[in-house]
């Protein structure tokens, strides 16, 4: 049986997060293996349970890579407090 992710629906504060893959290249301009990359702490949030106000889907946030249940090597499902921030929220009010 293979996993959907759009048929997933986190609850009690919990968030869905699609891990944010970056590719590296070394200083001689090679691009380094997928084995040998860091995964990364930030994620696009791709879904939320009804009870989560610190993020809303879209948003950018870094996040504990070691909490959390792996779904498989793009998503994660966490609690939200181990969200640390969210970089991209809207803020229409002009505050920091």
């Amino acid at each position: 049986m293979s996993l959907q992710i759009d048929n997933i629906k986190p609850v009690n504060g919990k968030v869905l997060i699609e891990i944010q893959h970056h590719a590296v290249k070394s200083k001689g301009g090679l691009f380094i293996p997928d084995a040998e990359k860091k995964r990364s702490p930030l994620g696009k949030v791709i879904r939320v349970a009804d009870d989560v106000t610190k993020c809303a889907i879209g948003d950018l946030v870094y996040f504990d890579l070691y909490e959390g249940t792996r779904l498989d090597e793009f998503n994660i499902i966490i609690k939200d407090d181990f969200i640390y921030a969210v970089i991209n929220k809207e803020q229409g009010d002009g505050s920091k």
